[in-house]
């Protein structure tokens, strides 16, 4: 399971929108995120409409105002092989 990264709670405008201001430091401790949206109540539905590059996420619920927790979590990059090129395998 990945680490929680950052996450915190927003209520979206009569619009359905919300923005989430990010830390600048944020793309440089991890290049790529996943992102949780958890709207308060079940019968809501939330999306992400933009996030980083931006330093920002910006939240849509179908029924406004909602209340929506938020989580990123970073991606783990996979290792690359070392290389054994000239190396002697006994």
């Amino acid at each position: 399971m990945a680490d929680r990264f950052l996450s915190g709670v927003v209520w979206t405008d009569e619009n359905g929108y919300a923005r989430v201001p990010l830390p600048p430091y944020l793309r440089r401790t991890a290049p790529k995120f996943r992102f949780e949206l958890i709207p308060e109540r079940p019968n809501i539905r939330a999306r992400l409409v933009a996030d980083l590059p931006a330093d920002e996420l910006t939240i849509y619920t179908d029924v406004p105002p909602a209340k929506v927790a938020w989580t990123a979590i970073p991606l783990r990059t996979r290792a690359t092989p070392t290389a054994t090129k000239g190396r002697r395998q006994r």
